[in-house]
């Protein structure tokens, strides 16, 4: 279920020059996976509904990482510059991709006023969220899920 998962975010990740600046509805979705997204230097942060699974996942790429794939990752999230979210446990899925599998670490972006920084090992990225609450609305009626 992972690789197939993980074929999914790839084919979506490869996509993502075609989503620049904004939160929008990722490239590669489908029936199976629904995501929006947002593209910033190379970097992506994606969430994603497996509508098989009904579970709301968290992408995330960095360009310049050199990850082992496989190997256990943690990712923080910092809303609006506060205090940081507890670390969410993910999995390297590529040398520059990670997936965090249905976490609630969505919830509180979407309450974000401004921005959310993700750090993942030595690699941290600040992402707007002005258009997020609208953007990820699919994805949450996909897995069943409301804001």
């Amino acid at each position: 279920m992972l690789k197939r998962f993980a074929c999914a975010l790839a084919f979506a990740l490869a996509a993502s020059a075609a989503v620049s600046g904004e939160w929008s509805t990722w490239p590669g979705s489908n029936s199976t996976y629904v995501a929006v997204g947002i593209e910033q230097d190379g970097a992506g942060l994606i969430l994603i509904c497996d509508t098989n699974r009904m579970l709301v996942s968290i992408g995330f790429e960095e360009p310049h990482a050199r990850w082992q794939k496989g190997a256990p990752v943690d990712m923080v999230t910092i809303p609006d510059g506060t205090m940081p979210l507890p670390p969410s446990h993910g999995i390297v899925i590529g040398p520059t991709r990670v997936i965090v599998e249905n976490d609630a670490a969505w919830r509180t972006m979407g309450q974000a006023r401004k921005s959310v920084a993700v750090t993942v090992g030595d690699y941290s990225r600040v992402f707007p969220v002005a258009n997020l609450r609208e953007a990820v609305e699919p994805v949450l009626q996909a897995c069943g899920d409301h804001w």
